[in-house]
């Protein structure tokens, strides 16, 4: 949506960061186009191109010789139905970086926890500091008034494996 309008742009830029995408380039596509909107500068499939290979990204987000990129991006925007729905778009996909994050956690706390040489205390501390860490600064923008208690359940289910 942030192709297709002034107002999907601005909304993309209130609601996003460049890590809350995945995948393809969309970092990196993400990027160019704030870049571009903060220098007054169009924003569509060319000149996101242009900027991508000015920012050394463009093979992130086509192939690997650096081609591709400018029909990456005019796929990208033909299959986007309408700009008038970009918060809703930007919902879902801070829903599914959201997901990706916790599911990212989890892992190195299941990998941790499985550890016979670690500490469990020490484990159950650097989970719930991680997680913490989480909820306020990769959400902090998205989320008020956060509660410790799922921290307190996450790091007591830590502590009764060990």
């Amino acid at each position: 949506a942030m192709m297709l309008s002034q107002d999907g742009i601005e909304v993309g830029l209130a609601m996003c960061v460049a890590p809350d995408f995945h995948g393809f380039g969309n970092a990196e596509v993400f990027t160019a186009i704030r870049n571009l909107y903060r220098a007054g500068e169009p924003v569509d499939p060319v000149t996101v191109t242009d900027q991508l290979g000015t920012d050394g990204t463009a093979a992130k987000v086509g192939r690997t010789d650096g081609g591709g990129a400018k029909e990456r991006l005019m796929i990208l925007q033909a299959q986007t139905p309408a700009s008038a729905n970009a918060e809703h778009y930007a919902r879902m996909m801070l829903d599914a970086a959201d997901r990706r994050r916790l599911l990212d956690l989890g892992d190195d706390i299941m990998r941790a926890a499985a550890d016979p040489t670690a500490l469990i205390d020490e484990v159950a501390d650097r989970s719930q500091a991680a997680f913490t860490e989480l909820m306020n600064e990769k959400w902090g923008a998205r989320r008020q008034g956060t509660t410790d208690a799922p921290v307190k359940v996450l790091a007591d289910g830590i502590k009764s494996e060990g």
